[in-house]
C-alpha cells in the first residue's frame, strides 16, 4: 500500500497546477503497509456520466482533458497510470469554477520507462508523425530485449511497418484510428517475433484503451493531433521536436492545393496560438 501511496503523491505533484485533473490525497499519518487512507473525492463514474449527459461540447472537453493528461504522463513526466479504464475515472464539476474535472483513482499499477526506453519511445513517436516506418522498425529491432529475426525478415518487417506508418501519415487526422493502427503494428511485431520491453507493451496497450475511451466521447479526437502542443512547448521538448513539427506542417499545407496562401499561413500559425492559449 505504501507504493500506491507514493504513486498517488507523485501524481498529485505532477498535476498540482492542472485545474482539470485531480488525484486523491494520501493521509500519510494514517497509512500503513496494509492500509491506504486517502481523501474522499466526489464524482460520478465515467460510464454513468456518458449515459446521463449528452452535451457533445462537454463530451469534447472531457475527451481532451483525459487525452492531454495521458500525453503529459508519457511525453513529459515518464510516470504513467497504466490502468486508466472507465472504472478508475470519475467526472465532476469544480464547485468553485464549474469547470469539468476528472478524478483519477487506483494508482497501484504504473509504468515508468528507463531513460533509454523512454527516449526510444519518443523517437518511435516521431517516426509515426513523419511516416518513417523503416526507421521505426530499425528502432524496434535494435532495442528489442530478444529477437531471432533474420536479415531477410528484417527487411520485410521494415517494409511492412513503412506501409503502415505512411498510411497513417497521409490520412486526415479525423480518419485515423490510433487504436487500430497500434494493434496492426503489434500484430506485425508478433509475426516477426520482435520482443519489445514489457513496460513498453503496457504503455502501448494503455494508449489503445484511453484513445478508445476518448473516441466514445469525441469521435474526431486524435492522439497525434493532441500531442503537438506538448511536443512543441513542454520543457521536455527538444529543438528536433519543434523543427520536425514545422517541417511536416509546412509540407502538409503546401501539398494542399485547395486552399489559399492566407489559409495556409493561418493553418501554420493556429497550432502555436492554440498551444499557448
Amino acid at each position: 500500500m505504501r507504493n500506491e501511496a507514493k504513486n498517488l503523491m507523485r501524481f498529485g505533484q505532477n498535476f498540482d497546477l492542472d485545474r482539470h485533473v485531480v488525484f486523491p490525497k494520501v493521509i500519510e499519518n494514517m497509512t500503513t503497509d496494509e492500509v491506504l487512507v486517502e481523501t474522499f473525492e466526489h464524482g460520478m463514474s465515467l460510464n454513468t456520466y456518458m449515459r446521463s449527459y449528452k452535451d457533445p461540447l462537454e463530451h469534447k472537453r472531457l475527451a481532451k482533458i483525459g487525452l492531454v493528461s495521458f500525453l503529459k504522463m508519457i511525453l513529459v513526466q515518464n510516470f504513467i497510470h497504466a490502468d486508466l479504464h472507465p472504472g478508475n475515472i470519475l467526472v465532476r464539476k469544480n464547485l468553485s469554477t464549474n469547470e469539468l474535472q476528472i478524478v483519477v483513482l487506483d494508482a497501484g499499477f504504473i509504468t515508468e520507462l528507463s531513460d533509454t526506453d523512454w527516449n526510444n519511445f519518443k523517437q518511435l513517436f516521431r517516426c509515426i508523425v513523419t511516416g518513417d516506418g523503416k526507421k521505426g522498425a530499425h528502432l524496434m529491432v535494435e532495442h528489442a530485449r530478444q529477437t531471432k529475426i533474420s536479415d531477410e525478415d528484417r527487411d520485410k518487417f521494415a517494409s511492412e511497418l513503412d506501409v503502415l506508418f505512411r498510411e497513417i501519415r497521409y490520412k486526415k487526422m479525423s480518419d485515423i484510428e490510433v487504436g487500430l493502427f497500434i494493434s496492426r503494428v503489434l500484430n506485425t511485431v508478433r509475426r516477426y517475433r520482435v520482443k519489445i520491453e514489457a513496460n513498453f507493451a503496457t504503455l502501448i496497450i494503455a494508449t489503445v484503451i484511453l484513445e478508445g475511451i476518448g473516441r466514445q466521447l469525441d469521435p474526431e479526437i486524435n492522439i497525434l493531433d493532441e500531442s503537438i502542443p506538448i511536443l512543441l512547448w513542454s520543457d521536455k521538448a527538444t529543438i528536433e521536436d519543434r523543427i520536425l513539427f514545422f517541417r511536416e506542417k509546412v509540407k502538409d499545407e503546401f501539398q494542399n492545393e485547395d486552399v489559399t496562401i492566407w489559409q495556409r499561413l493561418k493553418n501554420l500559425i493556429y497550432p502555436i496560438y492554440k498551444s499557448l492559449s
